[in-house]
């Protein structure tokens, strides 16, 4: 497992590989991984992931950055994750993907009160959820049967076929799937085709 702690001007990242004694200056490892998986530091508190197509800005907030995450997970049924994981939460908050071709982005979307569900499944048991999903198809169905207490905006990619997914979630299984096409697309923290309240 390789942590990553994304930190200011990136000083002290944390790199650790428990399965083997190799090791790397921290600096050098966040460059190859950026390399590699499409992650950049533009400023100091901000994340930038780019898969496909798909540019996702992250800007944590502030008491995170010196306890946010890259965590890249091999499960025992062969499946292996990264994703974008606060201290103590589920992976991902923000983005992640994984061996199966399946990435993704998201973007919550805060409700008025009278749309939270209660006793529903919060929105990060979703997200952790994808992290496993085998195929985009299998990733919306999981997203769809959720029943989530509120809702959430995810970009589902599929990077083997480079198909693009916008899905909007609320309470109460409402869902919006809208496939990106050649037009450029823009989502941020509001709906734009599900009619939520929300909290502005």
């Amino acid at each position: 497992m390789v942590w990553l702690s994304v930190e200011t001007k990136l000083r002290c990242l944390d790199v650790h590989f428990q399965s083997t004694s190799a090791y790397l200056p921290a600096e050098a490892m966040f460059e190859r991984l950026c390399l590699f998986y499409g992650f950049y530091v533009l400023q100091q508190e901000i994340l930038v992931l780019y898969i496909c197509g798909v540019l996702k800005k992250y800007d944590p907030f502030p008491f995170s950055l010196y306890s946010s995450y890259l965590v890249k997970v091999k499960l025992s049924n062969g499946t292996t994750f990264t994703a974008y994981t606060y201290a103590g939460e589920l992976p991902s908050c923000a983005f992640g993907f994984n061996n199966h071709g399946v990435a993704f982005t998201l973007n919550s979307v805060p409700p008025c009160e009278e749309e939270i569900v209660g006793g529903a499944i919060g929105r990060n048991f979703v997200s952790r959820d994808l992290l496993e999903a085998t195929s985009i198809e299998d990733a919306l169905a999981r997203i769809h049967s959720s029943e989530a207490s509120v809702g959430h905006s995810y970009n589902l990619i599929d990077t083997r076929t480079r198909r693009i997914l916008n899905v909007e979630t609320a309470s109460r299984n409402r869902i919006s799937v809208h496939e990106i096409g050649e037009i450029p697309f823009f989502h941020a923290n509001m709906y734009l085709h599900l009619q939520v309240k929300q909290a502005i």
